[in-house]
């Protein structure tokens, strides 16, 4: 996850995040198959549709017809992670002087003062971050699909992206406009909706922008002490 987002996890700002349904978190009638990653540009999700499956866990899922050889078949697209399911936040973080990899340090908390890291060590990615190093856990208390541009209010709030104190702030710093809490932000944004795409079109606007409209996974979050 992106550092700037880091603080409005630890406070408590952030309980939601969403993601664009592909096929690395997503089964396809209930299973993983090299076959389905090989074949997932063929699924048309402009025509998907939200259906709910009881029993649980499996209920949620999209509808999304594949075209192959000209007939249209209609498979069951399930999110991979499930509710009851604990994941682990991945960050920058690198080694500092003196400790190891089981003791690190995480740039969301360096990032305008001096860094202690060990001689020869840069900050490393996210995506190498191994599950001893993490900080953060939090257990899924909720998945659905939803089209981006569907968010609610209620969501935008929930997604840290909005409020006095909420990422607001810093996606506009970010972006080089004056943020003040005490009067409007002169990046002209004055919606919940505005403001989440730009703060989402910081991060995916290359590949998934605001206006393209993708499905995504949305997962509730809730703090756990493990």
């Amino acid at each position: 996850m992106s550092s700037p987002l880091i603080p409005a996890l630890l406070d408590g700002r952030k309980t939601q995040t969403r993601r664009v349904v592909a096929w690395s978190n997503s089964l396809v009638d209930d299973t993983i198959s090299k076959w389905w990653r090989e074949h997932w540009a063929g699924f048309n999700f402009r025509q998907a549709r939200v259906h709910f499956r009881y029993p649980e866990p499996l209920g949620y899922h999209l509808h999304v017809p594949y075209s192959p050889y000209r007939k249209t078949i209609y498979f069951p697209v399930y999110p991979r992670i499930q509710p009851g399911d604990l994941i682990w936040i991945k960050e920058t973080w690198g080694i500092p002087v003196g400790m190891t990899e089981y003791q690190p340090i995480y740039k969301a908390d360096y990032d305008s003062k001096k860094i202690p890291l060990a001689d020869g060590e840069k900050w490393r990615s996210p995506l190498f971050m191994p599950r001893r190093a993490a900080r953060i856990i939090r257990r899924v208390v909720g998945v659905r699909a939803e089209r981006l541009q569907n968010i609610s209010d209620e969501d935008v709030e929930a997604e840290g992206a909005y409020g006095p104190v909420g990422a607001h702030e810093w996606d506009c710093r970010l972006l080089g406009c004056h943020f003040n809490p005490d009067s409007a932000c002169d990046c002209g944004s004055h919606f919940p909706q505005e403001v989440f795409a730009r703060f989402w079109d910081t991060f995916n606007g290359k590949k998934h922008p605001w206006t393209s409209n993708p499905w995504t996974w949305i997962y509730d979050l809730k703090q756990e002490d493990v």
